[in-house]
């Protein structure tokens, strides 16, 4: 059997566009994964970062408005 000595590969804009997208979301998820996974682990051992703080402060105002709501 002869095996060609070189393999020319063809990607249509489609589908680089495709990969493309797969790519930079992968990268966007795992950055998002460590990023919230660091926070919760500062977080039980005390320590706050300046971005934890927003994040909380949203988080107790969405349960005060939550509050609200059941009151009324």
């Amino acid at each position: 059997m002869h095996l060609p000595s070189s393999v020319a590969v063809y990607v249509d804009p489609g589908s680089g566009s495709m990969m493309l997208q797969l790519l930079l979301g992968g990268v966007s998820g795992i950055y998002v994964f460590f990023r919230l996974f660091k926070q919760k682990i500062l977080g039980f051992f005390g320590i706050h970062t300046e971005s934890a703080e927003p994040v909380a402060e949203i988080q107790r105002s969405s349960r005060k408005e939550d509050q609200v709501r059941r009151q009324a």
